[in-house]
């Protein structure tokens, strides 16, 4: 017998249950639900308190907007961050057959997801893989460009009898 039982403190949300053989004792269905509700409060026991104590830990951690994690605190993730890029800059994040942004997963550790539309879903397992990986799309659109910063560059002049051209 194959027995799954899903759900909240108010009750079950899901149950799945296969048999391989005709005649299930209703006694023992009312027994495994009994167990599985003491062992669905115990795990929500343990699920509550251990965010109750990382919450407590982090002062500013909060849920992130999609629940799929914390973010705002310190390290301890899963981290979420969500950035607006030029939707033209896309093609530049995503790279030739979608390299680039494979290799920057790679380096930062960090899960992109990357919408046409421009939307970046940064999904990380610690506060640092976050930071990579926000710089680097930052380094791609330019926005972690500042006044003043300095860079190299190759520049070529052609000079042409009637006009110079800058490439």
């Amino acid at each position: 017998m194959d027995f799954k039982v899903a759900g909240s403190r108010a009750g079950v949300t899901a149950l799945q249950l296969d048999i391989k053989q005709p005649g299930l004792d209703p006694q023992v269905l009312v027994t495994a639900l009994a167990q599985a509700k003491q062992a669905r409060l115990q795990l929500l026991d343990t699920m509550e308190a251990a965010l109750a104590a990382w919450q407590q830990a982090r002062p500013g951690a909060q849920r992130s907007e999609a629940g799929l994690g914390l973010s705002g605190g310190e390290a301890g993730g899963p981290w979420l961050e969500t950035l607006q890029i030029d939707k033209d800059n896309v093609p530049l994040l995503s790279g030739v057959r979608g390299l680039g942004l494979e290799t920057l997963q790679e380096s930062s550790g960090a899960r992109l997801v990357v919408d046409p539309t421009g939307l970046v879903q940064i999904y990380a397992p610690t506060a640092a893989a976050l930071a990579a990986a926000k710089a680097a799309v930052q380094a791609v659109e330019g926005t972690d460009m500042q006044e003043g910063q300095e860079f190299d560059a190759r520049i070529g002049l052609r000079l042409v009898a009637w006009v110079s051209i800058v490439v």
